[in-house]
């Protein structure tokens, strides 16, 4: 009789440390994982106060860099006023019923050539048309689109990719009824260079070219690399509690959101731009990126001492240049 009353007081303390436990981990997970969604997910709520210096690029640098960003802005800013005439609002609704908010600008002898350009995480429209006046320049028509959570188009969390991706489609799929002969490129910086790779697989075919500027493998890899450089976290357990959560609240799974399975299944042709003082999204990332693509015309270029989204700031014409070239060999061999 002792003996089994051990036993059983035995099991019975068991079963209190697992449920313990059990309570704890789900406790930590809630907690842990709403901070994390709240701080990454949630618009101007934290993940857009970065304080990383990993002293990539020197002083000199980093002023010629500023000075020609401040020269991108000046020339937006004198396009956006000469082409107000030209300017439209124009608003779809996403999968998920949300309004999103964006614009067309057209030339003024009609042409069937577009660029949708697409900005990046916690960024703005405004930021992404800095590279509008050199396509208006080279005669195409523009769409620009606030992604899902920014500006004034509606939606409570960012989703990496995972259904701003859907929403470009949506976008092109608008485009393609209101210009049905239209010829297509895409254009993306940061998150919206993982949003046009993430789509890639799924672009109809008047989508003929892809520029991703300093795009991410995956939501899971650029939230481990954040975790570590901001908070010297491992991504074990904080990214797993936090996907789970992220999963419950915003309908996205960081593993899932992955722009390089999105690469390896499309065939549609590829410029894959980075810096490589990037201290955002890690250099390496584009190398994965390029090598994970097996079908079509790809390309690498790589800008030296370039940080994050600043290419086209360190190496000036020939960031254009580039480009204008990429997408002449993507047309030719459609």
């Amino acid at each position: 009789m002792k003996e089994n009353k051990s036993q059983l007081t035995f099991k019975k303390k068991a079963l209190i440390t697992l449920t313990i436990l059990i309570l704890t981990t789900v406790g930590l997970t809630i907690g842990i994982g709403n901070y994390f969604v709240n701080y990454a997910l949630v618009p101007q709520s934290g993940g857009d106060d970065r304080q990383v210096d990993l002293s990539l690029q020197t002083g000199d640098e980093l002023e010629t860099i500023h000075a020609a960003r401040q020269k991108h802005v000046i020339k937006r800013d004198e396009w956006l006023e000469s082409v107000k005439a030209d300017q439209e609002e124009i608003q779809i609704e996403s999968n998920d019923g949300l309004t999103l908010t964006g614009h067309i600008f057209t030339q003024p002898k009609p042409t069937n050539d577009w660029v949708i350009i697409v900005h990046g995480y916690q960024s703005t429209e405004e930021e992404a048309l800095l590279v509008a006046p050199h396509f208006y320049s080279k005669e195409y028509n523009i769409l620009s689109i606030q992604q899902r959570a920014h500006g004034k188009s509606e939606g409570e969390y960012i989703t990496m990719g995972a259904k701003e991706s859907e929403d470009l489609l949506n976008w092109t799929q608008w485009l393609i009824e209101k210009e049905p002969e239209s010829d297509i490129v895409w254009h993306g910086t940061s998150m919206g260079a993982a949003t046009v790779m993430m789509a890639a697989p799924q672009a109809p075919e008047q989508v003929y070219a892809i520029i991703e500027d300093c795009g991410y493998t995956t939501a899971w890899d650029i939230f481990s690399s954040e975790l570590k450089l901001r908070f010297n976290l491992p991504s074990f357990p904080v990214l797993n509690m936090a996907n789970i959560v992220a999963k419950a609240r915003a309908d996205v799974n960081f593993r899932q959101a992955s722009s390089i399975e999105a690469v390896r299944q499309s065939s549609v042709p590829m410029l894959f731009i980075h810096g490589t003082a990037d201290d955002f999204v890690p250099e390496w990332m584009v190398y994965d990126l390029y090598d994970a693509k097996e079908v079509g015309l790809k390309e690498l270029y790589t800008v030296p001492q370039a940080g994050h989204t600043e290419a086209k700031f360190k190496d000036g014409s020939n960031y254009y240049e580039k480009i204008d070239q990429f997408i002449e060999q993507a047309r030719q061999e459609r």
